[in-house]
């Protein structure tokens, strides 16, 4: 085994033709590559440089990451659906999210806050007139009261926005209806 890791007897004592076994680990904040046979620095974040996708996959970067190939530098990407713009980097929690758009599905707040907003938030969509008791579907959102200041854009409309023409849709059908 190469540096960066450290050796032993095998703790339930195997042997091959007698001989005791050596097992080897990677030493703590360090990933075994198996292609390289080598245990290699976790990655600390986008940038940081790399041989191979197992530092930058080993990281809170996750699986959405690797290692550019011309740079030998980490950084988000997700190989089913390549480009530069599809997978964000969140400083704060140091993870790589698939990129979400105002009003599509999400499962946590941190995926809405890395491709849209600091304000955005995944919530519980309003349940629409005559859908199933107890499905409710998560998708970002801009909360009522505050600010995001990318939600009018063409990313997607602002709370106020869908407020509003909730209220004029339902004005219209109550007009329509009566």
């Amino acid at each position: 085994m190469k540096s960066n890791s450290v050796c032993g007897p095998d703790p339930a004592g195997s042997t091959i033709g007698g001989h005791p076994v050596e097992i080897c680990q990677c030493m703590k904040a360090f990933v075994w590559d198996p292609l390289q046979q080598e245990c290699y620095k976790i990655a600390d974040g986008p940038n940081s440089d790399c041989k191979s996708d197992y530092p930058c996959k080993a990281s809170p970067m996750n699986e959405l990451s690797r290692c550019n190939p011309d740079t030998r530098k980490c950084e988000c990407h997700n190989p089913k659906n390549p480009g530069a713009d599809n997978v964000k980097y969140y400083t704060k929690t140091g993870e790589c999210f698939e990129k979400r758009f105002w009003n599509g599905t999400c499962d946590h707040h941190d995926q809405c806050k890395a491709s849209l907003h600091a304000n955005a938030e995944c919530l519980p969509q309003q349940p629409e007139e005559g859908s199933v008791a107890g499905t409710q579907l998560l998708i970002c959102q801009c909360p009522t009261g505050r600010r995001c200041s990318n939600a009018g854009t063409a990313s997607g409309p602002t709370a106020a926005a869908i407020v509003f023409h909730t209220i004029l849709l339902s004005l219209v059908s109550i007009y329509v209806f009566y």
